[in-house]
């Protein structure tokens, strides 16, 4: 994503009371942070960069020492202009010793030339002030006669900033001010249109002292230019590439993989074993030789004989097989992450909102959001990294469709545990635990990926603590599939100090509900909003047998809102107890104002009171 935006500096704080950061809470500040870029006809441009960093503490120092400039060589020339450091009367500029343009070394599964430009910057102390001014020149732009541009200002201290945009193109923009923050004044000289973006007050927007920061974007200032505002034009246009390739017949390799499907009557398991076959046959790697290369899919035929794709290619091959089948199939574009994904509607057409190409299918009225680029392949279900955002399904009439979340009962976890307390120097427990939907898919494939060894030292260290482990054995189901599908594991092991000892007696404690209430708990002056996972489920029981409890008080508690439904429930009986946990997450992000809410905080109370510090069992 292009943004004009020159570093980010990680400041970590345990500190749990969070607010807005204030201007003394900045490592650095931009003086003056400029921007001259000209736009032609075709779509290129020239740029020129030109920035004046003060440090202000040590943490500044820390990170301006090294800093880091980009550039893909196979479309961009880059002219390095300038770059300094004053320590007060001494200006040294940085000669060939400390400048470094180098490849890469990360870009390990694809062909693009992506450059690093690395200046390190000698005798930086506090006080001190780098100036860096470079040129950009873009040769190849992703979609010719087109420019697209975002400036954000986040997360570092701008004394003063501006970005002037010239074109040839006209420039239309959309942009939140933040308060007056920020003007945007577009303007015409001779035949040129102009976009001048100020910033009018020194601004400092970032969130300190905070475990989970995502700022909403309404909460900093941003500008999205582009030079077409009519979004299905230029959404055809990119969608035309994928239509052009669907219209392929299908190569032998293909053929074979349609051929192997055809029978098999339910759909679901149909698509996903299309996938999980030509993610065995191809191999991905990147195919970004150009910018053109980021959003046209290579031709059906070329992928099966090189066996080697992208995104965009598994996605075309994935449609091409099973528009085949009788679907309606199309490559779909959107932003891949895992996270909040804030979900306003796009008012320009920019082509950074996406970096990942999935299938968008539909049959007998159902819809089906494919990633065949994933090692597991899974049909009915949304993953997390794609789901409750905008996608732009690339169809001869490209059009925005939005992909739901998953449900909690597509990710869901059922556990049974019997402990013998009869001996508790070495606990013997037996059981078995259910994974279903996207709970399954750590283990989906796991012993094409590793060693059963490997597998069963994992389940078991998910169901104990393995360093204390003895005679322990674990039943697998079978994991050589990349087709998800539930998975159920049985195991049994004696364990060492898993007691503990007290004034008042032998105890147990129990957890497991503590550790997902505690991710619901948060201050009324929480600052961002927060992310908390895919939506999902569990039910866990514990049978302890051989103990006869000091005190057998009430333990149930129960609690159900909007965003959590979770139960505690305890049986005793002669000797014997049984633990019953369940929760229920519906929800994969909480928004700052809902946690403010004085709904939202009479639920985190109750829920710190009933669940936040787990239970204990003491006995004789």
């Amino acid at each position: 994503m292009r943004k004009i935006l020159l570093l980010f500096l990680m400041l970590f704080s345990t500190v749990l009371q969070a607010r807005w950061a204030t201007f003394a809470d900045a490592a650095c500040e931009f003086v003056s942070n400029s921007a001259d870029i000209m736009v032609y006809k075709d779509g290129t441009t020239t740029e020129e960069y030109d920035y004046t960093i003060r440090v202000l503490n040590e943490v500044g120092r820390d990170g301006l020492a090294s800093v880091s400039l980009f550039y893909t060589k196979d479309t961009t020339d880059f002219t390095l202009v300038e770059a300094s450091i004053n320590n007060g009367e001494q200006k040294i500029e940085l000669d060939h010793d400390y400048i470094e343009d180098k490849p890469m070394a990360s870009e390990l599964k694809g062909f693009d030339q992506k450059h690093q430009v690395l200046l390190s910057f000698p005798n930086i102390q506090v006080g001190s002030v780098l100036h860096i001014k470079y040129r950009k020149k873009l040769n190849k732009p992703r979609l010719p006669g087109f420019y697209e541009q975002q400036v954000q200002y986040l997360d570092q201290f701008y004394k003063q900033a501006r970005v002037t945009i010239k074109s040839e193109l006209p420039l239309f923009t959309n942009y939140n001010s933040l308060n007056n923050s920020l003007s945007v004044k577009h303007s015409k000289e001779k035949n040129l249109h102009v976009v001048n973006i100020v910033l009018d007050k020194p601004l400092y927007v970032s969130i300190v002292d905070e475990k989970q920061s995502n700022i909403n974007p309404d909460k900093f200032p941003w500008v999205d230019i582009t030079s077409s505002n009519d979004t299905s034009t230029i959404y055809r246009r990119i969608a035309h590439p994928f239509n052009d390739v669907l219209q392929q017949p299908l190569p032998n390799l293909y053929e074979e993989i349609f051929d192997a499907v055809k029978d098999i009557n339910d759909p679901e398991m149909q698509i996903s074993t299309v996938m999980s076959m030509l993610n065995s046959q191809v191999q991905y790697m990147g195919d970004w030789k150009s910018n053109s290369g980021r959003f046209a899919p290579q031709p059906l035929a070329r992928v099966a004989q090189r066996r080697l794709g992208d995104c965009k290619d598994f996605s075309a091959g994935t449609a091409a097989i099973l528009n085949k089948l009788g679907m309606q199939a199309d490559v779909a574009l959107v932003y891949r992450s895992e996270g909040i994904y804030y979900k306003q509607k796009p008012v320009l057409p920019l082509m950074n909102l996406y970096n990942h190409a999935i299938v968008r299918a539909e049959h007998n009225g159902k819809v089906y959001w494919l990633d065949p680029t994933n090692f597991t392949s899974i049909a009915g279900i949304v993953m997390p990294d794609i789901a409750e955002r905008p996608s732009l399904v690339c169809n001869k009439n490209a059009y925005l469709d939005f992909i739901p979340s998953s449900t909690p009962q597509q990710n869901s976890t059922i556990s049974e545990k019997s402990v013998d307390l009869h001996s508790i120097d070495l606990v013997a427990a037996k059981g078995n635990f259910s994974l279903h939907g996207i709970a399954a898919l750590d283990y989906i494939g796991a012993e094409l990926q590793a060693t059963k060894e490997s597998v069963i030292n994992n389940v078991l260290n998910d169901v104990g603590n393995y360093e204390y482990m003895q005679e322990q054995s674990v039943q697998l189901p079978d994991l050589r599939s990349r087709i998800a599908q539930d998975l159920t594991f049985h195991y049994q092991f004696k364990e060492k100090d898993y007691v503990s000892m007290s004034n008042a007696g032998k105890v147990v404690a129990l957890n497991d509900t503590a550790r997902v209430a505690n991710k619901f708990i948060f201050s009324p002056e929480q600052v961002s909003d927060i992310y908390l996972g895919v939506p999902r489920e569990g039910v866990k029981v514990y049978k302890f047998t051989n103990i006869k409890p000091h005190d057998t008080m009430p333990l149930d508690a129960e609690l159900k809102s909007p965003w959590i439904d979770i139960s505690r429930q305890v049986t005793y009986k002669h000797d014997s107890v049984e633990v019953r946990f369940e929760y229920q997450i519906k929800r994969s992000y909480l928004s700052r104002k809902e946690i403010r809410s004085k709904e939202y905080q009479k639920m985190a109370d109750k829920l710190s009171s009933q669940f936040g510090n787990g239970i204990s069992l003491v006995f004789n």
